[in-house]
């Protein structure tokens, strides 16, 4: 874009200056590449991990703060279901915010880039949720409902003895600080994946100094002038695991749990969380800092 000042009349004339015609179809090819060959190797993965027997010979794991400073959390079980998920989830993003700036070059001409689209379009569809809110609810809650119902009243459920909700809610913060160290495992083992790890070496991102198929995605965007970003989960839930934890025990406390049933071997001192807290949530603020300057999202 050009300026330059009319002497007659004073005005500034904005003269468009012809831009570098995008190759869309070899940015295309290179991401649909880049995203099929990473989900050959999330296909590989184990049900659920890191499993110590596949750990390769010779092995050595970063420490905490070596992985902090270039920009991962150093822990993390996965599920490999969610770890497609998440991926898939990726994908279509990036897919979608390709098929937008086509559109948008094209002047909302779909004729000259019709084949094109049409293949973006196919892998969205093939990389879409298939488990969705809707699906569990109508397929499995809904018709589940009654017989659920049917099933509780011959049971007869006031020969059922329910635990006290003292015991009851302690539990359920527990249960949901593992989910959430689940999901931030998973997403941090996707990470693995896009950094190129494989097996065992993707849950540990922290191994790879290189930004791999971010860098990828961030050379493929950067022609189309669109800057790539991807929100740390993996972080967020990591501080918010904690935060649960913390009620956890703010909750042993209140209910004199530990005393009552010998639960502190398990939990350890009470001052452990908080200890936790002091380092966590500086470390993910470090990892999310350190992992924007070194290009790893």
């Amino acid at each position: 874009m050009k300026r330059s000042r009319s002497k007659a009349s004073g005005q500034i004339r904005i003269q468009q200056q012809p831009r570098r015609a995008i190759d869309f179809p070899s940015a295309v090819e290179e991401l649909l590449q880049l995203y099929a060959e990473t989900e050959k190797a999330a296909l590989m993965l184990p049900f659920t991990g890191p499993r110590y027997r596949d750990r390769p010979a010779g092995w050595e794991t970063k420490g905490f703060w070596k992985s902090v400073s270039i920009g991962e959390m150093p822990f993390g079980a996965y599920l490999r279901p969610i770890v497609i998920s998440f991926l898939h989830w990726h994908f279509r993003n990036r897919l979608t915010d390709l098929r937008k700036i086509i559109l948008l070059e094209t002047r909302f001409s779909e004729l000259p880039m019709k084949g094109l689209i049409a293949r973006i379009d196919k892998a969205r569809d093939f990389w879409r949720p298939r488990i969705t809110v809707n699906s569990v609810l109508f397929t499995w809650l809904i018709p589940l409902a009654g017989p659920a119902v049917a099933l509780w009243k011959w049971a007869d459920p006031h020969n059922i003895s329910i635990p006290s909700t003292e015991l009851i809610i302690p539990w359920l913060v527990l249960s949901v600080v593992y989910s959430l160290l689940f999901l931030a495992g998973s997403f941090r083992t996707k990470r693995g994946l896009m950094l190129g790890g494989t097996g065992y070496a993707a849950s540990f991102p922290q191994q790879f100094a290189k930004p791999g198929g971010y860098t990828c995605e961030r050379e493929i965007f950067g022609r189309m002038h669109i800057a790539t970003s991807e929100c740390p989960f993996d972080l967020i839930l990591s501080v918010a695991a904690l935060g649960f934890y913390l009620v956890f025990q703010f909750l042993l406390l209140r209910s004199n749990f530990t005393s009552s049933i010998g639960f502190a071997p398990f939990v350890g001192p009470h001052v452990v969380p908080f200890i936790f807290a002091l380092i966590g949530i500086p470390a993910a603020v470090m990892a999310w800092m350190s992992r924007k300057k070194l290009g790893r999202i």
